[in-house]
């Protein structure tokens, strides 16, 4: 696909894959390596863990509807200063998490962390959307895969660094090599001004269907249902264990997931540039379908893990791509502009509501069946919507 770019675009989307490395992989990814060194540190509850990511799912839902409609006001140069201000202050929420963790700052730590990632699946594909008109979503998807691979790295450093030092002192270095990859990040994307003929041709773009209600609906339950899955993430290795699998094992499958996070964005990206938003959308709606039921028929089988958690992993394109492709998809590059803020906010909130959902279902019944069952009929809903949305009235151009 690099054999359509010039050497610009590819600076560019350079800069964009940097970016998502480092706040997405180095800062938000490896919260759950620094969160568990905390906890184990002070012997913190779980109702403790769960406060700070209500505290974290509030903060996306304000910045999201709120930046949301604000960041596209800003010049090109505000951008710049934006997107450095909301780097900053997730590497401040991160070190706060590790230095301030037995005072209420803890707290303020994830809402620091989730404010400074809430626009990121908006702002990024925005200003690739800007420099490239050949196959963006493509390039979309390698940007934002690149917070995978992040995560992928950091969270065995943060391993090793609170091993041999403090987890205050692995902190502050896992925050200096974060902001490493901030400078030439931000440097790369605001190098150059928009090309003036991109930039017209992305905003002249109408999107593919015909604007309306109920596609705006379709989209709403779309984009309602495709974040629920990745409330499973975090008790993967709990739902292994309680099959009879190692520590070591259950620690496998957290890469397999992991990679499924990375090949989901760059597969959606080629898809969606190929075959459209909601075909690639189905796609890998049905791959989640699978891996939830794979979990739920050969639980106990290590093959059938593998194959479920990797399958059940792409939804990460879906939670994170979905929202922005669907959108411009549906609605074209100012109609993105105008709806995503509010359906990135509704999403989270959807997140917020059924969080205490996964516990309360194991606490009752001492399983996560009934989850997977809730996930399949949320993602057979969702499927449907899809479809309606791959055969709703096209957009016509005028003359």
């Amino acid at each position: 696909m690099f054999k359509h770019y010039n050497k610009d675009q590819k600076l560019v989307l350079l800069g964009a894959c940097i970016y998502y490395m480092g706040l997405g992989g180095f800062i938000f990814n490896s919260q759950s390596t620094v969160l568990a060194a905390v906890r184990e540190l002070y012997n913190f509850p779980m109702t403790k863990i769960s406060l700070y990511t209500t505290a974290g799912y509030a903060a996306q839902i304000f910045g999201s509807m709120l930046l949301g409609g604000v960041i596209f006001r800003l010049s090109q140069s505000m951008k710049k200063y934006y997107f450095t201000g909301m780097y900053l202050l997730s590497v401040v929420g991160l070190i706060c998490l590790a230095l301030f963790a037995d005072t209420p700052v803890f707290y303020f730590a994830r809402a620091m962390i989730a404010l400074g990632v809430s626009t990121i699946s908006i702002i990024i594909p925005y200003i690739i959307n800007q420099w490239i008109d050949v196959n963006p979503s493509s390039a979309v998807g390698l940007s934002s895969a690149c917070a995978g691979m992040g995560g992928m790295i950091s969270n065995p450093l943060a391993s090793f660094l609170f091993e041999k030092f403090s987890p205050e002192r692995g902190i502050m270095i896992l925050a200096a090599i974060a902001i490493a990859f901030m400078v030439p990040a931000i440097y790369l994307m605001f190098r150059k001004p928009v090309p003036e003929h991109t930039q017209t041709k992305a905003k002249t773009g109408s999107g593919d269907f015909e604007k309306s209600t109920p596609v705006f609906l379709l989209i709403m339950v779309i984009v309602a249902g495709a974040r629920m899955p990745q409330l499973f993430s975090s008790y993967l290795n709990m739902f292994s264990m309680g099959h009879g699998f190692s520590a070591a094992f259950a620690a496998s499958l957290s890469s397999v997931l992991m990679l499924g996070n990375v090949t989901s964005k760059f597969i959606y990206g080629i898809l969606i540039d190929r075959i459209g938003a909601p075909k690639a959308t189905m796609a890998l709606q049905s791959c989640v379908i699978l891996g939830a039921v794979l979990f739920i028929v050969v639980p106990g089988s290590a093959v059938g893990m593998y194959a479920g958690t990797l399958s059940y992993g792409m939804q990460a394109a879906l939670s994170n791509m979905g929202i922005n492709r669907l959108t411009m998809a549906a609605f074209g590059y100012e109609g993105a502009r105008k709806y995503q803020g509010f359906l990135l906010s509704m999403s989270n909130a959807v997140v917020a509501v059924t969080s205490p959902m996964v516990g309360i279902m194991y606490d009752r019944t001492g399983s996560f069946l009934s989850f997977f069952i809730m996930i399949i009929a949320v993602q057979a809903v969702c499927f449907v919507a899809t479809y309606a949305l791959s055969k709703a009235r096209p957009h016509v151009a005028q003359n």
